[in-house]
């Protein structure tokens, strides 16, 4: 098994700990985060870290995708692009809610460590959507490399013929 397979059998797992962690992180009311602060601190840089992760191990399967070239589609049933760019817009709703903490908690004790550990967590979701974004157009790429090394693309002697394709 190449690790570039290996590397697509892990990615919906990878996409199902971005869900998780998203509906953990964004649950904290900021009035919780007031009251348990430091407490809770603990478990949002744990989910921070988590995500850290989450992007060492997206920008690893970029480069793996990068040195291993596989001739086949990879994204077989156009599945996983989908659920990438659900799991980019996750991310993105996550550090907005994370960035609206922030300010919310901040306003009260801005050198927390609960703060601290918010922003953190803001920084590890945008890297991660960085990572799984990367991961995407590679992907693509190697998919669109597969087409046209297979013959499977058009020639368009026109705008308008690229445009009637469309329609189709």
């Amino acid at each position: 098994m190449s690790g570039a397979t290996l590397t697509f059998g892990v990615t919906e797992l990878a996409i199902d700990k971005v869900a998780e962690a998203k509906t953990n992180s964004t649950g904290v009311a900021a009035f919780v985060l007031k009251v348990l602060g430091s407490y809770l601190a603990g478990y949002v840089e744990k989910k921070a870290r988590r995500l850290a992760e989450l992007a060492v191990w997206f920008n690893g399967a970029v480069v793996t995708l990068g040195q291993e070239r596989v001739n086949a589609h990879l994204d077989l049933n156009d599945q996983l692009v989908p659920s990438i760019e659900k799991m980019e817009a996750s991310l993105l709703e996550m550090r907005e809610a994370v960035l609206k903490l922030i300010a919310e908690f901040a306003a009260n004790a801005p050198d927390s460590r609960a703060v601290s550990a918010l922003r953190s967590l803001a920084h590890a979701a945008s890297d991660l959507h960085e990572a799984a974004s990367a991961f995407k157009w590679a992907l693509m790429e190697n998919d669109a490399d597969v087409d046209i090394s297979h013959g499977n693309f058009e020639v368009f002697n026109s705008a308008e013929g690229l445009l009637e394709s469309l329609k189709h």
